[in-house]
């Protein structure tokens, strides 16, 4: 009579009875923490080690390093129990085990390109050419063009070539994580066979990743992929260090006794924390007589990550508004961006055209297209225009211009400017060959333009119900005559394109403004209303007007700062000077703008030197406002001061 069968081993239930042989809690507790299974992969004796320093006795030391061995044995045991269970008279324990510490048993697919080839034939009649493909299970297109003296350039119709099998593994891993962030690994066994699969599937382990799937060299699961189906496997898993961890996942068929899928793919581990840029900036002048030099501190600052990588970029420009910046906002990348403005709001519509509106018209203005690829004014248009399409379905009752549904002047003011601007450049375009015109329809102007005519006060001044710039800081003569300026600068823009009468309107309503202005300059005391209005002074007078008594309120607000440059603040701490508040910019911004407008050049040059000290590595400045104000000030000084070649 045959032997009753062993009962299977019950970890759960040899637990509790291996708790059952200690009377104190304290005691239990420590034998269940040691029979526990823990992610890292620690011995017995180097958990012991940190029980000891936790706990401070010997004796819980003991009962937890007794309770670790006797669960690692009970594993063993109870993985040898399902092997056998599920291999029956195929594959034995041993001989998947040993296939799986042998790393170079099979061949294991790495290589997954989204195109590849790219290959040049020369061709006499007949050529026979051998193709291999990559690692991918997946349908290929075959692509080829021809180019002959006889037919000249000829595209074939594409061949597809499909690189399958009946079962294989997929992985996939998400684009990166972070260092110390848990993860599930989850490869996907796809059977496309008649036949059901019996299969061990093995992660390799890694010493950069912690997982109790791959806690020993010969660690497996095994699964049954019933045919016409797929089943997943999760690992669990903790990068432990920074960088591309290889991740890979092997197979084997145990009915057939061989290897029967492996793939490899790269887990991208970046460093916890978030990432920081710093930026400096540092003027220097050639003035071809003495030698000046700089350092950059390249090391790291004491609140970086441990073990984290940075970067230093440098690069050295004119200054004021080169082609170098007009190359960087017309960059493809940069022009990539602006395709997705029409989902974004108002101001940030606005600003993201600023920015590339001021290098088209600063390079058609310099005459500097042929430094740029061909075509490339014709796409940079082409976003304008759809940014512009952002603008018009926000316009409001009253065709003002708001981001949430209140009536904004100040909007409605910028959009008038904008829009001004964008029909310069585009009217411009008008009669090139193989372009078809596309221009800003006027009545978005005009409507805007009546509308802000029909808000103007009685005095000739202009104010907004809903300030959202400078807040608490422009108040009273300060804050109505820097609002009378900005719509006026822009009032003025919009003549052009505006119909007789309306021109006449605007040209009234101008005179008024300016009018408000002149008699209320002497009572404005903040550096960014003086600013702003002597520069809306400087543009709409005329020409032959004697503009001294401004420009001197002006220079009485300046700042000396370094290497002889100016700013105009109410903050003139060090700090402040190095990296300015966005009200400074502003201000200062205006300074340069009206320095140009007045022909001031060594002033230009003054207040550019300190202007472009605040300009960060990527082309902006401290906010969405100031960086549109700096921008064309730095365009405008670059096109009236500097020599053209």
């Amino acid at each position: 009579q045959p032997g009753r069968q062993r009962r299977s081993v019950d970890l759960e239930q040899e637990m509790m009875n291996l708790k059952h042989n200690f009377t104190d809690e304290n005691l239990q507790e420590c034998c269940a923490q040691g029979f526990s299974l823990i992610p890292m992969r620690r011995t017995c004796q180097e958990r012991v080690q940190r029980i000891s320093l936790v706990k401070g006795g010997s004796q819980c030391a003991e009962v937890f390093l007794l309770c670790c061995e006797k669960g690692e044995r009970l594993r063993k045991k109870k993985m040898k129990e399902e092997a056998k269970m599920q291999l029956g008279r195929t594959a034995s324990l041993d001989d998947i085990e040993q296939f799986f510490l042998d790393t170079t048993a099979q061949y294991i697919r790495r290589y997954f390109p989204p195109s590849f080839a790219f290959t040049e034939i020369e061709v006499n009649d007949k050529r026979r050419y051998i193709l291999s493909l990559p690692d991918s299970i997946t349908t290929w297109e075959l692509q080829v063009i021809t180019l002959s003296a006889a037919t000249g350039f000829c595209v074939v119709e594409p061949t597809e070539i499909r690189a399958f099998r009946e079962a294989f593994v997929s992985l996939r891993l998400p684009y990166s994580v972070r260092k110390y962030e848990y993860l599930t690994i989850t490869p996907v066994i796809y059977n496309y066979g008649d036949s059901m699969l019996q299969l061990a599937v093995h992660m390799e382990q890694n010493e950069g990743l912690c997982s109790p799937g791959s806690a020993t060299a010969i660690s497996f699961v095994n699964i049954t992929v019933e045919p016409q189906s797929s089943k997943f496997v999760s690992f669990s898993a903790v990068p432990m260090v920074t960088g591309s961890i290889p991740i890979k996942i092997r197979l084997y068929d145990i009915e057939n006794e061989r290897g029967f899928d492996a793939v490899e793919k790269t887990l991208n581990v970046l460093t916890e924390g978030q990432e920081k840029r710093v930026d400096q900036t540092s003027v220097i002048k050639l003035n071809g007589k003495s030698a000046q030099t700089f350092t950059i501190d390249g090391t790291m600052p004491d609140e970086a990550v441990p073990e984290s990588q940075g970067n230093i970029f440098v690069t050295a420009e004119k200054d004021g508004f080169s082609i170098t910046r007009a190359k960087n906002f017309l960059s493809p990348e940069k022009a990539a961006s602006l395709i997705v403005l029409p989902t974004g709001c108002l101001e940030q519509t606005m600003v993201k055209l600023a920015p590339t509106l001021s290098a088209i018209r600063y390079l058609d203005l310099s005459e500097q297209w042929f430094d740029l690829p061909p075509g490339a004014r014709d796409d940079a248009l082409d976003k304008l225009e759809q940014g512009r399409t952002a603008a018009v379905v926000v316009s409001y009752r009253r065709d003002s211009y708001t981001p949430m549904c209140i009536l904004f002047n100040r909007m409605t003011a910028l959009v008038v400017k904008v829009l001004s601007l964008i029909a310069e450049r585009q009217v411009l375009a008008i009669g090139q060959q193989g372009r078809t015109p596309r221009i800003v329809p006027f009545h978005e102007i005009r409507h805007s333009v009546r509308y802000l005519l029909s808000v103007q006060r009685d005095d000739g001044s202009f104010g907004d119900p809903h300030p959202v710039v400078h807040i608490g800081v422009l108040n009273g003569d300060n804050g109505r005559a820097s609002m009378t300026a900005y719509i006026t600068l822009a009032l003025h823009r919009s003549r052009q394109f505006l119909q007789p009468e309306e021109q006449n309107q605007v040209e009234a309503s101008v005179a008024r403004a300016t009018t408000y202005l002149l008699s209320h300059l002497p009572k404005l005391d903040h550096p960014y209303a003086v600013a702003i209005t002597v520069y809306c002074l400087a543009v709409c007078l005329p020409k032959e007007t004697d503009h001294s008594a401004s420009w001197d309120k002006l220079m009485a607000l300046s700042i000396k700062g370094e290497n002889d440059c100016y700013l105009w603040t109410t903050d003139s701490s060090p700090d402040n000077q190095k990296k300015a508040s966005a009200i400074t910019v502003d201000s200062t911004s205006f300074a340069l703008l009206a320095a140009v407008e007045l022909g001031r050049s060594e002033w230009a040059d003054r207040i550019a030197c300190w202007l472009t000290t605040q300009e960060n590595y990527l082309g902006g400045f401290k906010s969405s406002q100031d960086t549109l104000n700096a921008l064309e000030a730095l365009a405008e000084y670059s096109l009236k001061t500097s020599a053209i070649p």
